[in-house]
């Protein structure tokens, strides 16, 4: 009960103090603060994902899994155990 007690005293007190600095944030509450500066999309470098061959190969890897399981199966059902 001590030892809890302990605990959870350690844990208020370090709860409550500032260990660490942390620097001021420039959100709404600064004013003065700069605008993101915005890039266009045509510059952004993305990818191009083919959804289509995605959603194929997600299902041929799905059923592959399902098969491995089912043979798994089959073979711990033929499996006696002494």
């Amino acid at each position: 009960m001590r030892f809890a007690a302990g605990l959870l005293l350690i844990a208020i007190t370090t709860g409550c103090n500032s260990l660490f600095q942390l620097p001021e944030s420039k959100g709404i509450s600064n004013p003065d603060a700069e605008y993101p500066s915005f890039v266009p999309l045509s510059d952004v470098n993305l990818e191009e994902i083919d959804t289509l061959s995605a959603a194929q190969e997600t299902e041929e890897e799905l059923a592959r899994r399902a098969a491995s399981l089912r043979a798994r199966a089959s073979r711990l059902k033929s499996t006696q155990i002494p």
